[in-house]
């Protein structure tokens, strides 16, 4: 049941974020800077005296829950909790010796948790550093680094907190991780209310690190990318690309809204449901390849060649666990990409099931092939197979004795993982060879960390989420056959309404997260402008997703 608007976010940053998401919009860099800022302050009186009052009611021996200043706290109030956006590991970058290749932007970001604190973190060359700028010009920490900048995106009081140390040792052995690139602090702030609960597991809490998207590749070459069965060229539910007969009418429409317009004249006859077991020339094999992977362009294939400095990053998450401090690692899914140039392999929705809880009969053998394609026969799938059997091949830390834990949720590029069942792939060969892999039946959601809720982030999304993926699928497909179409979202998402920018993307995200962490708490929910009823749930400190491919830290902070 809707109810009245609240006041809600501040208007600047609903105009900044509304301005970055609409195709063509330019931001100055000032307004980028209070975009990427932390702190975010969100106004609604009355759903600050209620959610006050019920954490008074839970805890009626502790102090007044009151709104402070500056001057007595680094919060502006004692009702709030962390939103942390991982960002994604993809993408090569320019080559800076070629300036006729072209990569796709080179993010390999990350997020760290430890109880109370929270970090975002990226490694970068210093030929690309410059899509990090707007993190208010992060600073390097190196080996020898022994404190945080201070920015307004970086809280550097975190160094002299408590829980500091093992997060400062963390960042000082993975500084060195990758080679040619070094480790950037793009956020850096902590939970600072005795209402909001933290992950914490007694003395032994691991650290958590989250990932976010990667898109593997399920072809990166000719011999990979053709599949014969009895000297048939399959498709294997892959797209038939020349199965198109282009019209006339997107010739007429100029710029990119001509190229929309085609995008959207070539799904027509090229989106079609699972065709399993439909074949193709040597041709079409050829053409599909050519939209999805090509050395030194930005094809479909986002991944490109991110595995080595993947591989890199968690033999040092491996290493430090080990010989440190405990880790747990969370993949905050799309690891695959099961999508990107192919038909959809879900049904159609019957009455209030989720389309991707109706599988076609054939689903599962398409995930199943396709996943073991990427794992085994593509270029990359080496260092995919390395991320998999990380916590086989940590061992136990030698302080604690805890095992590596590994976490893996599913998003909406694999959103058919979700099913299957947990029996293991075992590796045929290579350095991991008899090593087992679980890929299938994951959830989309981590909620068994108390104080924080992890997801991929889909759910939230009218366009991908698991109730009805159709129109996201269809999307990606035109980006499959017009990679210019990457070009329309922008920072903050998609905006395919005006207003007032309650309806951008990244805005309903942290109305989600805060949701999720707090108002929930008080039987309430924020979507878009109204205030709706929910189902109880206890408040969390920190929530953390994937999904947008854009990094970002911030504190919201719930006010009268």
């Amino acid at each position: 049941m809707a109810r009245s608007g609240p006041d809600g976010f501040d208007a600047s940053f609903l105009n900044v974020a509304k301005s970055t998401s609409l195709w063509g919009s330019l931001s100055s860099h000032e307004a980028l800077k209070s975009y990427f800022q932390t702190e975010l302050p969100y106004r609604c009186g009355r759903l600050y005296s209620k959610l006050a009052q019920a954490l008074a009611d839970d805890n009626p021996f502790g102090p007044r829950v009151v709104t402070t200043t500056k001057e007595t706290t680094h919060a502006l109030s004692q009702i709030h909790f962390v939103y942390l956006d991982v960002g994604c590991w993809t993408g090569n970058g320019d080559d800076p010796t070629d300036a006729k290749k072209k990569g796709w932007p080179r993010h390999r970001e990350f997020g760290i948790v430890y109880r109370s604190l929270v970090l975002l973190c990226a490694y970068a060359r210093r030929d690309g550093l410059r899509i990090y700028t707007r993190y208010c010009n992060p600073s390097v920490w190196t080996a020898d680094t022994t404190r945080l900048v201070r920015s307004e995106t970086v809280d550097d009081t975190l160094c002299d907190h408590p829980f500091w140390n093992p997060v400062g040792d963390l960042l000082k052995a993975l500084a060195t991780a990758i080679d040619g690139s070094a480790l950037y602090v793009l956020g850096a702030t902590a939970v600072m209310s005795p209402y909001m609960p933290v992950p914490e597991i007694g003395r032994s809490s691991p650290i958590s690190v989250f990932l976010g998207d990667i898109h593997a590749p399920v072809a990166t070459s000719h011999d990979n990318a053709h599949v014969l069965e009895n000297g048939h060229e399959m498709l294997l539910g892959r797209l038939d690309v020349d199965a198109h007969v282009p019209s006339w009418l997107p010739a007429l429409v100029p710029g990119p809204a001509g190229d929309l317009a085609k995008a959207v004249d070539d799904l027509a006859t090229v989106l079609t449901p699972l065709e399993w077991t439909k074949t193709a020339t040597p041709a079409t094999i050829d053409r599909w390849l050519s939209l999805y992977h090509a050395d030194g362009q930005q094809t479909a294939d986002i991944f490109q060649d991110a595995g080595a400095d993947l591989s890199a990053f968690t033999d040092a998450l491996a290493d430090f666990h080990q010989e440190t401090f405990p880790l747990h690692l969370v993949q905050l899914g799309d690891l695959f990409d099961l999508w990107i140039g192919f038909q959809p392999a879900f049904g159609k929705r019957q009455g209030d099931a989720p389309v991707i809880d109706v599988p076609l009969e054939q689903t599962m053998d398409f995930a199943r092939y396709w996943v073991d394609r990427t794992l085994f026969a593509s270029g990359q799938g080496s260092h995919l197979v390395h991320l998999l059997t990380l916590s086989e091949r940590a061992g136990r830390n030698k302080q604690t004795r805890l095992p590596f834990k590994t976490t893996f949720l599913h998003g909406n590029h694999d959103n058919y993982l979700k099913h299957g069942n947990s029996t293991p792939i075992i590796v045929p060969n290579g350095l991991h060879a008899g090593k087992r892999l679980a890929p299938f039946h994951l959830p989309s959601f981590m909620q068994s960390m108390p104080g924080l809720w992890a997801e991929h982030g889909h759910q939230w999304d009218d366009f991908n989420h698991d109730d009805d993926p159709w129109k996201g699928h269809a999307l990606t497909q035109g980006v499959f056959l017009h990679s210019i179409i990457r070009d329309f979202e922008k920072l903050a998402g998609w905006a395919f309404a005006f207003g007032d920018g309650n309806r951008v993307q990244r805005i309903i995200a942290i109305q989600r997260a805060m949701s999720l962490c707090l108002l929930n708490h008080i039987g309430t929910a924020v979507y878009k402008d109204d205030i709706l009823d929910a189902p109880y749930a206890p408040c969390r400190g920190i929530y953390v997703m994937g999904h947008t491919h854009e990094a970002l830290l911030k504190r919201v902070e719930l006010l009268p």
